[in-house]
């Protein structure tokens, strides 16, 4: 049986392009990137050999993004003559390193309305390589990126034309089984729990930069090695290490500390150790408010995060808010979050945070080389301007620090860093990365 030719977008993937498009005024496409690292060169041939062989099970990587009606779902549609081949593009890695390749890939935005929604770079450089993913962020989330990797990687491995699972690989969410009365009593909640959120508006590094938002969107990347602590693994002593950091940085910027920080957490909706699915954000959110930290001992607010949280888990909000994002779809993108009081200044939140945990634990072998390491990153939107994002890849943790409309500088990337660094009781380390894919000296890669 062959797939449908259209896929509706989940209510996460909408939220994230909602997000991207109030922050710009008008639609706006937000790129992510899973940029991995090898120890040798790979050759283009056998990336673009496992995509074609990978497309016809999965054709919606080479769809457009439709909206069939003004009030009609959102939704993944392919052409008349198939799917889009995926762009495979093969650039040399130069004096700035991967870093300069990835932030490329982010200031080059994807529209998926007018083109296929993910594209591939094999990058050499030096005796090295780097593997880099690129994509339109509704199309899916960081651990379904890495899936699809693993996927691509399995087909590499067996010979064409076979396939190299018994039964086929996950790639979409089956349709949930609950009640559409059920359903809209849940969203129903989720609607009052968002409207409640914030009883005072909250601050954003970029509602105080005004006139910036021309400035192309920029990462800087800090690696450590991490701390034998499992208690810093947890997400609210990261979140509480990050609020300590960038309530320097708005002090540092004289922005007023009187309102909460408002931060969206995601919340992995896979069962515990499953890959699956590949397509669409298989997220819920939490949204953790807090006042910003006063002092540099993360312990007290990771204690009133985890509390805070661990109640929104007892009450039901966490699944009330995704039953929410469900029923949303069918709105106009622009008017997305106009209900919601603390929304109307600008600002949906404070900064973004993210914990994308263990970068393919599973995988050593990539296209006859060997991974030595990588990270996430997303675009943020121009509003809130900032994020910090985590990740991990074998004893090597990997803090980046995104920014978009030059919210930040490469002072306030290094200050985060530092504050973290403390925090995590991390040290910053240089990782066994490829050779030829560093800039220079420096933290930065």
């Amino acid at each position: 049986m062959s797939p449908p030719r259209t896929l509706e977008l989940r209510g996460a993937d909408v939220i994230l392009l909602a997000m991207e498009t109030r922050a710009a005024g008008g639609f706006a496409s937000s790129n992510a990137v899973l940029a991995l690292e090898l120890d040798a060169p790979i050759a283009a041939a056998r990336v673009a050999a496992a995509v074609a062989r990978f497309l016809p099970l999965c054709p919606w990587l080479g769809a457009r993004l439709h909206r069939p009606l003004p009030w009609g779902a959102l939704c993944w549609r392919l052409p008349r003559d198939g799917p889009t081949a995926i762009p495979l593009a093969t650039p040399a890695i130069g004096k700035g390193g991967l870093a300069d390749l990835v932030d490329r890939e982010l200031a080059t935005p994807i529209d998926p309305r007018r083109e296929p929604p993910l594209r591939i770079s094999v990058a050499a450089g030096g005796a090295g390589a780097a593997l880099v993913l690129t994509w339109a962020h509704a199309l899916m989330d960081p651990h379904g990126a890495e899936h699809l990797v693993r996927l691509l990687a399995a087909l590499d491995a067996t010979p064409a034309p076979h396939h190299p699972w018994a039964v086929p690989p996950l790639l979409t969410t089956p349709p949930d089984p609950r009640p559409l009365r059920e359903r809209g009593a849940l969203a129903r909640r989720g609607a009052r729990v968002l409207g409640s959120l914030a009883p005072t508006p909250p601050r954003s590094l970029a509602a105080a930069a005004p006139g910036r938002g021309a400035a192309a969107p920029r990462h800087w990347r800090f690696p450590f090695a991490a701390a034998a602590d499992r208690r810093r693994r947890s997400m609210p002593w990261r979140l509480a290490a990050v609020a300590a950091a960038m309530t320097t940085v708005f002090r540092r910027r004289g922005i007023p500390l009187d309102a909460p920080f408002l931060v969206p957490v995601s919340v992995e909706r896979r069962a515990r150790g499953e890959y699956g699915p590949v397509l669409g954000n298989q997220l819920a959110f939490h949204f953790a408010s807090f006042p910003p930290p006063d002092g540099d001992d993360p312990a007290p607010l990771a204690a009133a995060i985890r509390d805070r949280l661990a109640e929104a888990v007892r009450h039901d909000e966490i699944a009330a808010i995704a039953a929410g994002m469900d029923f949303a779809r069918l709105r106009p993108l622009r008017s997305m979050f106009r209900e919601l009081p603390w929304a109307r200044r600008g600002d949906f939140c404070s900064f973004h945070f993210a914990d994308t945990g263990a970068l393919l634990p599973d995988l050593a072998q990539l296209f006859g080389a060997s991974l030595t390491g990588g990270y996430h990153v997303a675009a943020v939107p121009v509003r809130p301007g900032a994020g910090v994002f985590f990740s991990r890849r074998g004893d090597t943790e990997t803090l980046v620090v995104a920014a978009a409309g030059g919210a930040l500088d490469d002072a306030d990337a290094a200050a985060i860093a530092d504050s973290v660094g403390a925090a995590m009781d991390w040290a910053a380390a240089r990782p066994p990365v490829t050779a030829g894919l560093t800039a220079g000296p420096g933290p930065r890669m």
